[in-house]
């Protein structure tokens, strides 16, 4: 809020405040598959497809490990090779499943990222997961502060920061974050947890003016 005043008051938009952009356009992946069934969302996967996006994000984590790769494996095909699926595991793995997973979505050949795998707690699954596999593991959502995050960086605990404005102390707190993973050389995406317009526009504007942004997350409900 500080910030939209301080532009308000100089007739300038954040992204200047902060420093000038490194790009006028910024990629958004949708996020979430429409649908209950799994016709549903093999549906829902291609109207957002068919709506220009090249990148979409999945939940996982319901169900017996078999039964959420047989899921996601056929949105995976929905999506072949028009784009690029995201996986969010919201947390519900353990170390033993994380791995097998990740081992899957590997040969998949269109997956971003996995997300959340873990719980946050779990510091060393993190660090033997990001070791184990080359796969993008992507995790931070829950971070509120850069000090956190370094200790995450420092333990070499993911491939790509999620750093969230409404939780990481907003927009100065955030844009320290992504400074810091940029010292570290990892890319950051932006979580968009409430929904709204105002934390996707403060989002995006943090991304214009950082180098390492990579993709914003746009929620499927707005």
């Amino acid at each position: 809020a500080l910030w939209d005043l301080l532009g308000k008051y100089r007739q300038e938009p954040i992204w200047l405040l902060l420093g000038g952009a490194y790009r006028r356009q910024l990629p958004l992946y949708a996020s979430g598959t429409p649908g209950r069934t799994v016709s549903e969302k093999v549906t829902g996967v291609d109207d957002i497809l068919q709506a220009g996006f090249r990148a979409v994000k999945t939940s996982c984590g319901r169900g017996s490990l078999q039964q959420q790769m047989e899921v996601v494996g056929v949105i995976s095909e929905t999506v072949g090779d028009r784009g690029q699926l995201m996986v969010d595991a919201h947390g519900a793995f353990d170390l033993s499943d994380a791995l097998q997973f990740a081992d899957f979505l590997e040969g998949r050949g269109n997956i971003l990222w996995l997300e959340d795998p873990l719980i946050p707690e779990d510091h060393h699954g993190y660090r033997e997961l990001t070791r184990s596999t080359p796969l993008r593991i992507a995790m931070g959502e829950t971070e509120c502060n850069r000090y956190s995050v370094r200790d995450r960086l420092l333990g070499q605990e993911c491939n790509i920061l999620l750093p969230d404005v409404c939780r990481a102390g907003g927009i100065s707190e955030t844009l320290r974050i992504a400074q810091l993973a940029d010292v570290f050389g990892l890319s950051w995406a932006s979580h968009v947890s409430t929904s709204t317009a105002i934390h996707l526009i403060a989002r995006l504007h943090v991304g214009a003016t950082t180098p390492n942004f990579f993709i914003s997350e746009l929620p499927t409900g707005f």
